[in-house]
């Protein structure tokens, strides 16, 4: 009797580890950064434009997400839109995406004239950053997404300098 109770228990074991398998590749990785899936396209709220739907087709973007409270974050900023300006229009696109207050990062946009498409979102567990693999709730956070709409890497923190900004981007 106590070899099949044993038994029995492997078996439920095993049953519930084959499930959790299963599960998890329905889900993807945690985080939701999985470079073999095309993103879900998604609209958001713009702060010095129209609303704008990522990721655009065909372009690769820089997606940086920030706040204005966050220090390294407006350190940032400058220096990613002096990145957007040298790429021009074939190159690689910036977008910035505040997970604040509205009122708030359209100000310090505006104080600072940054020139540098810029979004605003709710910031939250089901937010664009964490489906976009910020399981870490770190600021500032990026991803490259390729013209084929897949992410190709991902970035907790903020770029150093401008030759740290163009290697990340440039390597594979």
């Amino acid at each position: 009797m106590p070899f099949r109770r044993g038994l029995l228990i492997v078996f439920a074991a095993a049953v519930v580890a084959l499930v959790a398998w299963f599960a998890s590749r329905l889900t993807g990785p945690a985080g939701g950064f999985d470079p073999g899936r095309s993103i879900a396209p998604f609209t958001l709220t713009g702060l010095n434009r129209p609303p704008m739907r990522l990721p655009p087709a065909g372009a690769t973007v820089l997606v940086n997400y920030w706040a204005s409270w966050c220090v390294p974050c407006r350190d940032e900023l400058p220096l990613l839109s002096r990145f957007a300006r040298r790429q021009g229009s074939g190159g690689v696109q910036v977008v910035a995406i505040a997970l604040d207050e509205p009122v708030a990062a359209g100000e310090f946009l505006h104080a600072q004239r940054l020139d540098i498409a810029s979004l605003v979102e709710d910031p939250g567990p089901a937010d664009s950053s964490v489906r976009l693999g910020n399981d870490r709730d770190v600021l500032p956070y990026s991803v490259l997404i390729g013209p084929d709409g897949r992410p190709r890497k991902r970035r907790f923190g903020a770029f150093q300098n401008a030759s740290d900004l163009q290697s990340w981007v440039q390597d594979p």
